[in-house]
């Protein structure tokens, strides 16, 4: 009989079981089961406590349910379990108190399993709460409206609304019709591309997808919509950008093309376009408030035109345009723009057809193999030569009279690379009289074709003058000649000079990307921005290409101090020119002129390495400098590809807890078994931004850092990575253990706003945050109630005199009761000795760190310290 209840048992749906539960140690012992979520009487759950905490994922609200047997016999509760897969089953308990000693109580359980429904259920809770999906459960009138829905058409209240009050491109009739079907409970899926749903002056666009559910007990209607406004919008955009586009492909004048942009746009919305004198469209009124830049007002888009006007366009619904489309509204600008510049171009075409013929300047036109297809009456008259006696030759089997083969060979070098040369050209007319020609080479390719095009001028006259003056063309300063001669001539042995040597960033690049009619405007704007700034009695000079230099009479090499940082803030007001500036004196560093240019040109090469608009100044260990920034490349470069970099552990110490608390990370790299600290590497590391690939190495072996060690640990984040919040998730995104980053004041207060985005970041992983060198770096400490931290690590500047320096001790007093008054803990660095760490103890100071604890260890001495350290009470 006792048989067959059991197998009786074991073929109804719920689990059967006796629970054996240690109300004294709050730890369920045993359950002893003849079925129970796929285990049987003689699987190991039924034996072992620690499977039964396992499997049991809601263990706790179990015990707290059983707890409640102390009082009662009987109760209810709904948990998961992990069955023999591992996967999760949701149950529905009753549990019936049987017996009970003074540790135990017994009890019979019955479980019922409810997967399904829980699983169904916490679908639904998601739909309802997703921020993508819109949920409308409907019947004459809606009946029910997720968050997501309400909060998108901003909707107060629901209730009275009909689903034909909000839906405008169906019929009402039609929309009735699908509602009754629905409410006599025909069950029909139905999908629709792009509903309009227009509510309060607002149009939004949605793919519906509808079917028929029971609700509260009745039929009724349900439709999921996805939001494709933006998408519908950007097409519309687009579709009106190909029209103009296409446009292109016609011959109009400005008016012409103008027009017909108008007439697109009118199609889909209102317009308004004023180009200069023409006004296009219907008046709409704007008052931008900045006249230059795209700007979205109610149901009005303003776009500026570069070329002297704008584009109003205006919708009847309020939320037609949006700042996440500002991509394609600046598309839309750029077409119009391009078209304006295409007429513009054509019109440019046929006048300089005509006025290259009439011009002064020298036009030469060749092929790819440089014969001479085209020229124009002003080389006849400089050169003295008739067009038929060279065209179909070489210019430099016509135009060598300086006989220099090099010279010509190194021009055709260059511009069969596709660079524009520009340079002087001496060579003899007719007469066998000398001319000089500035040229300027152009490779220019039509249909697969390369032609060069020479542009020149006949500066026979001014190069003369020049000579004898040497004074640079182009900006009207001292060429190097001049100022090195007259530099010559102004040094007294007996008074003091600083020479700048001032060079514009990456100019090439700018040459090449804008033209060099572009460069020279720039080389003219920095020449006229040096002339403004020094005094008359200052000597400048354009001494190279884009480099430019200022001697200046100084009384005390202090006083150019305030000279560089006054000159580096208001040349930055010249819009897209960065400089550098390398800086000599004399005659502390040379005492001759070539010689004073020689030592800031090694300062400037310097400059450059750390960044645009920096400058640096000569001295005697710059080289040694720079040796120790390559040497650190290298040692770095190695470092990463044989996996030499390690951690050193320096420990914390409770000093309430009389115990090691954590430890901090210090980098290291250990090569033929010595190890370099990070004196000789991380300054060029940080400078040259390699940092974040030391970073990305390290910080991926946190998680078995703290394994091995098992304590807390902090890892210092460079201001490079810091910068960087996508970076910041890429390191962090796998580590998962409590750690704590170690951040100086200086790159925490420099953003507040971004810091705390970075912050929210770090507390979603749970980690603490740490202020190292906290009172060294900013004289107002008004951030920290801006910020979320956890901890202030007092300097070990501070720590070091605690014990002789009244205001050492003030200090660091202060910086205890400010953190306690934020609820921070506080770590004193650099701790050496008892008296240092009596006196943080009486002030309230929770962790020390220092020589006195332990000094920085490798990862298995750290272990072997943190199993045998006793304390220090």
């Amino acid at each position: 009989m006792k048989y067959n209840c059991e197998k009786i048992l074991q073929n109804i749906a719920a689990s059967i079981y006796e629970l054996k539960y240690n109300y004294a140690k709050k730890e369920i012992e045993d359950i002893n089961f003849l079925q129970f979520a796929g285990y049987t009487k003689f699987d190991p759950l039924s034996y072992s406590p620690y499977l039964i905490k396992k499997n049991l994922i809601d263990y706790e609200k179990i015990i707290k349910k059983l707890d409640n047997l102390l009082f009662k016999a009987y109760d209810e509760i709904e948990f998961k379990f992990l069955d023999l897969d591992e996967k999760i089953k949701f149950f529905k308990a009753k549990v019936t108190l049987i017996d009970k000693d003074d540790k135990n109580l017994y009890c019979i359980g019955i479980n019922e399993e409810i997967s399904k429904e829980k699983e169904n259920e916490i679908i639904v809770r998601r739909l309802k709460e997703s921020q993508h999906i819109g949920i409308l459960i409907f019947k004459n009138n809606i009946l029910y409206m997720n968050d997501f829905l309400k909060k998108k058409l901003d909707v107060k209240e629901f209730e009275n609304l009909k689903m034909s009050d909000l839906i405008k491109n169906i019929s009402k009739k039609e929309i009735e019709s699908i509602i009754q079907k629905r409410i006599q409970g025909k069950d029909f899926f139905n999908y629709r591309e792009n509903i309009e749903i227009i509510y309060n002056n607002k149009k939004y666009i949605f793919n519906a997808y509808t079917n028929t559910i029971i609700y509260n007990g009745e039929y009724v209607g349900i439709s999921l919509l996805v939001d494709t406004t933006n998408i519908t919008k950007r097409r519309k955009l687009s579709s009106i950008i190909n029209s103009i586009f296409e446009k292109f492909l016609n011959d109009f004048n400005n008016r012409e093309f103008l027009k017909e942009v108008v007439k697109i746009i009118k199609l889909t919305y209102k317009v308004f376009l004023k180009y200069k004198n023409y006004e296009f469209g219907e008046k709409i009124e704007i008052e931008p408030k900045k006249k230059y830049s795209i700007e979205i007002k109610n149901n009005t888009l303003y776009i500026p035109l570069f070329y002297a006007g704008y584009l109003i366009i205006q919708s009847e619904f309020e939320n037609e345009f949006d700042e996440k489309l500002y991509d394609e509204y600046e598309k839309l600008k750029n077409v119009i723009e391009q078209g304006i510049y295409k007429i513009k171009q054509n019109i440019a075409l046929k006048v300089l057809s005509q006025a290259i013929e009439r011009s002064y300047q020298w036009v030469l036109i060749t092929d790819s193999k440089a014969n001479i297809l085209y020229a124009n009456d002003v080389v006849e008259q400089i050169s003295g030569l008739k067009k038929e006696k060279f065209i179909g030759k070489k210019p430099f089997e016509i135009f060598s009279a300086n006989g220099n083969k090099e010279f010509y060979k190194n021009i055709w070098n260059k511009i069969q690379k596709k660079e524009i040369v520009e340079d002087i050209f001496i060579e003899k007319n007719k007469n066998g009289e000398f001319y000089y020609l500035k040229l300027k080479i152009i490779p220019i390719e039509v249909d697969d074709e390369v032609y060069y095009v020479a542009l020149g001028l006949d500066i026979t006259n001014q190069k003369k003058l020049q000579e004898s003056l040497f004074i640079d063309e182009l900006t009207g300063l001292y060429n190097r000649k001049g100022f090195i001669l007259n530099a010559k001539k102004r040094i007294k042995k007996e008074n003091k000079y600083v020479l700048m040597l001032i060079d514009i960033k990456n100019f090439k690049a700018i040459n090449q990307v804008n033209g060099n009619i572009y460069g020279d405007l720039k080389l003219k704007q920095l020449s006229e921005f040096l002339r403004a700034f020094f005094y008359e009695e200052d000597l400048i000079g354009r001494i190279g290409g884009d480099e430019f230099a200022v001697l200046i009479e100084i009384n005390d090499l202090a006083d150019i101090s305030n000279i560089i940082k006054k000159f580096v803030k208001k040349i930055k007001l010249i819009e897209n020119l960065d400089i550098n500036i390398g800086i000599s004196f004399y005659p502390r560093d040379a005492e001759s002129v070539d010689e004073l240019i020689e030592k800031a040109s090694i300062a400037l090469d310097f400059a450059k390495k750390a960044g645009e608009n920096n400058f640096e100044v000569y001295n005697q260990d710059i080289k040694t400098q720079i040796e120790e920034f390559m040497n650190a490349k290298q040692l770095i470069k190695e470092a990463l590809e044989k996996d030499e970099f390690i951690y050193f552990f320096q420990p914390y110490y409770s000093i309430i807890e009389d115990k090691i608390v954590g430890a901090e990370a210090l980098i290291r790299i250990i090569k033929k078994n010595k190890i370099i600290t990070p004196n000789f590497f991380i300054d060029y590391a940080e400078k040259s931004g390699v940092i974040v690939n030391i970073e990305e190495k390290m910080f991926k072996k946190i998680n078995n850092f703290y394994r091995e060690l098992q304590i807390p640990l902090s890892f210092n984040v460079s201001a490079v990575s810091f910068k960087n919040k996508e970076q910041l998730k890429k390191i962090f995104e796998r580590v998962d253990v409590p750690i704590t980053i170690e951040l100086t004041e200086r790159e925490v207060a420099n953003n507040i706003k971004y810091t705390k985005e970075v912050f929210e970041f770090f507390k979603s992983k749970n980690f603490k945050i740490a202020i190292d060198d906290f009172g060294t770096g900013y004289s107002t400490f008004t951030y920290i109630k801006e910020l979320n931290l956890d901890i202030v690590k007092i300097d070990m500047q501070f720590i070091k005199n605690i014990e002789h320096s009244s205001k050492d001790y003030a200090l660091v007093k202060t910086i205890i009761i400010l953190a306690k008054e934020f609820d921070l803990k506080v770590v004193a660095e650099g701790v050496e000795n008892k008296k240092q760490l009596q006196i943080l103890r009486d002030l309230g100071c929770d962790y020390i760190q220092g020589y006195l604890i332990s000094k920085p260890l490798p990862l298995q001495e750290m272990k072997l310290f943190i199993k045998e350290f006793s304390g220090l009470h």
